[in-house]
């Protein structure tokens, strides 16, 4: 009884701590994330000049019916210099079959933050905001897709 209330211990003290995000969307409006009822949250970072991204934006996108269903948010987020960028990344992201609203990240501060770095690249958080996983580069989608599904369980 008492190893296992110590591995319970352990096993609580080894979880990393939840973050608290508020992200600008598009439009100015700063978003909360994770955000209230999600049970988990994957964001995917991008740029207009990422070449693999024309790839790993709209595979992710087909993707979102089916992480929604299962309670996953998911959010694109544009990294750019200057939010007057949020136009063209709108124009990029339709011409990949992505719509809605998306959110930006000026000068890839959030990026950093979260301990990512090249692009594209994602981040999943469990509905408290503990990082699930993190993939910098040229990620498989199938990875992404299951550490989205595991931090919803």
């Amino acid at each position: 009884m008492v190893g296992s209330l110590v591995l319970g211990v352990l096993a609580c003290a080894a979880r990393p701590p939840p973050v608290a995000l508020s992200v600008p969307d598009a439009e100015g409006a700063l978003i909360a994330i994770p955000e209230h009822g999600a049970k988990a949250t994957v964001l995917e970072f991008w740029s207009l000049t990422c070449e693999p991204c024309e790839k790993s934006v709209p595979a992710l996108e087909a993707e979102r019916a089916s992480l929604d269903k299962l309670g996953v948010r998911v959010w694109f987020v544009a990294v750019v210099e200057a939010p007057s960028e949020a136009e063209p990344c709108r124009a990029k992201l339709a011409s990949w079959g992505v719509g809605g609203s998306f959110l930006l990240d000026v000068d890839g501060g959030l990026l950093q933050r979260l301990g990512l770095s090249g692009l594209p690249a994602a981040i999943v958080l469990d509905a408290e905001g503990r990082v699930s996983a993190r993939f910098s580069g040229r990620a498989e989608l199938g990875e992404i897709v299951e550490a989205a599904r595991d931090a919803a369980d």
